[in-house]
């Protein structure tokens, strides 16, 4: 766990009380205990833990919603992050987080999944390819996985990219190569776009 999310705490034996603090936020004063409160009967581990867990609590619900929200639209990750008051760095390795999960699931069930679509189509007498998939082709072809990940997080969903590369052959480590220094280069663009936006609308 980075050093910035640490909880920075100390028992103070000699005044007997619990000396408490976030640096996740600045502005969240210290909490002092009094030596009769009810967690001063605890061990100072297991006090120190249950602190812990009620500073990062706040925090835990931004974090899941910025991570889930990357595993199916890319976008939404860094928008949701400056939204919700996160910085860069957290909002940036969160989303790249949850871009990365959907590409290492569907990189190993793509092929699965891309079966099951194609017999959904061919039971609804639809094109098994559509025009938008013909058109993705046509840009692997002339520029590889490299490609196609360059154009997931904007334009495809991590999923549907994923499942577009395994569907066309692309071995599994070279799409979660290529997917990954997407998700940096794109994470690192939207993050910083989002929290310029953010600031200029607060201003």
């Amino acid at each position: 766990m980075p050093a910035t999310w640490l909880l920075v705490a100390k028992y103070n034996l000699a005044q007997g009380t619990y000396l408490a603090r976030s640096p996740l936020s600045t502005t969240l004063p210290a909490q002092t205990l009094p030596k009769k409160s009810i967690f001063a009967g605890l061990p100072s581990g297991l006090f120190l833990l249950l602190i812990s867990l009620l500073l990062v609590l706040p925090y835990a619900a931004k974090w899941a919603s910025v991570f889930l929200l990357s595993t199916v639209k890319f976008l939404g990750g860094p928008l949701a992050g400056s939204s919700m008051g996160l910085g860069f760095g957290q909002t940036m390795a969160l989303t790249v987080a949850g871009m990365m999960t959907s590409v290492f699931i569907f990189s190993g069930i793509g092929r699965a999944w891309v079966r099951h679509r194609q017999q959904q189509r061919r039971l609804r007498r639809a094109p098994v390819f559509s025009k938008r998939s013909r058109n993705i082709i046509k840009i692997f072809k002339r520029f590889g996985m490299g490609g196609i990940a360059f154009l997931t997080p904007i334009l495809l969903s991590p999923i549907g990219g994923t499942v577009i590369a395994t569907l066309l052959g692309v071995p599994r480590q070279r799409i979660l190569l290529h997917m990954f220094w997407s998700a940096v280069l794109w994470g690192g663009i939207l993050t910083m776009a989002s929290d310029r936006i953010g600031h200029l609308l607060h201003h």
